[in-house]
């Protein structure tokens, strides 16, 4: 999570996004909706994310490394 960033146009480049945003990005969001007389929660995700190709390689490795583990 650390090193995640967003464009900013503003500012003209990337800026850094807190561990917060990150966590609010990708969980869920639920809404309280009503519709005739009753309360009803409606969820709603949409994420996208972008790796780089070093950082995918070493996730694959932990997780390839976690198996091996296990089985051993």
């Amino acid at each position: 999570m650390t090193g995640t960033q967003i464009y900013d146009p503003m500012a003209g480049g990337w800026k850094d996004l807190g561990m917060l945003d990150v966590m609010q990005m990708n969980t869920r969001n639920h809404f309280l909706a009503f519709r005739k007389k009753h309360y009803r929660w409606t969820a709603s995700q949409e994420s996208i994310t972008l790796m780089l190709a070093n950082f995918w390689e070493a996730v694959l490795n932990l997780i390839n490394i976690g198996k091996q583990l296990r089985v051993g």
